[in-house]
């Protein structure tokens, strides 16, 4: 009678769990659906974004977008790279950190690890550069941005030296 009771109990946990993350995959999978419906909109602000003039209409779109998707890994990671970009390295750090509390499987995409890297050498935060440079370094695969992450890892060691002179 006890491992009957024991039995059921289990079952009734297990069903709850499976309940939950089937809850939660839904959930996730129409937010991911609501976002594509603006793809037109994240396409045209990625196209300003190759354009120094119209930055300011790409950084409105983003925001507009942030605000209607608060919690989109994807618009923040984007929004951060072009802030990034752009020079506003605060902002930048800001939402590249947010992009990373919402995924936090993203510390092995390696275009993100060069942009925090990138970040940081501006901000003169060169140990957080040298260690997302190297992550990156150790994720990437055979001719697969090596000379980004070359560069980034020379400018550091340049920074450094100037530092310390």
């Amino acid at each position: 009678m006890k491992n009957r009771l024991i039995h059921i109990f289990f079952s009734f946990w297990l069903i709850g769990i499976l309940v939950c993350i089937a809850h939660i995959w839904y959930v996730e999978e129409k937010k991911d659906k609501e976002i594509w419906k603006d793809y037109e909109k994240l396409q045209s602000a990625k196209e300003k974004m190759s354009n120094r003039e119209a930055w300011k209409e790409a950084d409105e779109i983003m925001s507009n977008l942030l605000q209607k998707y608060p919690e989109s890994f994807w618009m923040h990671f984007l929004y951060g790279a072009m802030l990034v970009t752009k020079g506003d390295l605060i902002k930048g750090e800001f939402h590249l950190h947010k992009a990373r509390k919402i995924n936090i499987f993203v510390v092995f995409n390696i275009s993100y690890l060069i942009k925090m890297s990138e970040c940081y050498l501006k901000l003169g935060k060169l140990y957080e550069a040298e260690q997302y440079a190297i992550r990156a370094k150790n994720k990437i695969k055979k001719d697969q941005k090596q000379h980004i992450v070359d560069n980034l890892l020379h400018a550091i060691f340049i920074q450094r030296k100037k530092s310390k002179s």
